[in-house]
């Protein structure tokens, strides 16, 4: 073999070690790449479902509402107080039923009525201060008793605000009464993450009964 084929011989065989060389690597990336890609594929926990969402709020008896008229300031009311009788009144509206109403309810029947008068009208009704909201816990508690607040109770804020359980108490058997409805609430099951939506919010006259 001649010394100029020798040479090209040994510098092909470097390109191709080189070739393989980083063939090799480029797999062994793809690899871990792959790996990667799989582990966070996997499902992550989600944690522990959110408690429920505030529900409507019913507009009760000496309530304090705003209620803005788009585009007409003279017909827009800053403060206005549900009767003793659950109605209220603004201008054009002499005589309006509100207790009852949730403020989407009501913005639809103000909007009814300003419709005899104004070319689409768009209302908003705002519940700016809750004199009414009243409920009661009972039992196996520091400090039952009623309850009031300027916003809706859920059922644990209101056992705080029942200064909690006493000694001996069935936390596992806290009853909700609503009229002719029955609500179990179970304490010990809530703070380990199950049943969430058990933490309901409580309406005005609401008992939490605990044994």
């Amino acid at each position: 073999m001649t010394l100029e084929r020798f040479v090209m011989c040994r510098s092909t065989f470097r390109w191709l070690a080189l070739v393989l060389g980083v063939a090799l690597v480029t797999i062994s990336a793809a690899s871990v790449l792959a790996q990667n890609s799989s582990v966070s594929a996997l499902p992550q926990s989600a944690g522990p479902a959110k408690p429920p969402d505030l529900p409507s709020y019913k507009i009760q008896v000496n309530d304090i509402l705003k209620i803005f008229v788009w585009r007409d300031a003279a017909l827009s009311q800053d403060k206005i107080l549900v009767r003793p009788d659950g109605r209220i009144s603004m201008p054009l509206i002499s005589d309006m039923q509100a207790a009852g109403l949730t403020p989407v309810e009501l913005k639809q029947k103000i909007e009814e009525e300003l419709l005899q008068n104004i070319n689409a009208p768009n209302v908003t009704v705002i519940v700016d201060s809750i004199n009414s909201y009243q409920i009661y816990v009972m039992g196996n508690v520091a400090n039952g008793g009623a309850i009031k607040s300027t916003t809706p109770l859920n059922v644990m804020q209101a056992l705080a605000n029942a200064g909690g359980f006493r000694d001996f108490a069935d936390k596992k058997d806290v009853n909700i009464f609503r009229g002719n409805l029955l609500f179990r609430f179970n304490y010990e099951e809530f703070i380990k993450g199950r049943n969430l939506s058990q933490n309901i919010f409580l309406e005005a006259g609401d008992v939490v009964e605990v044994h």
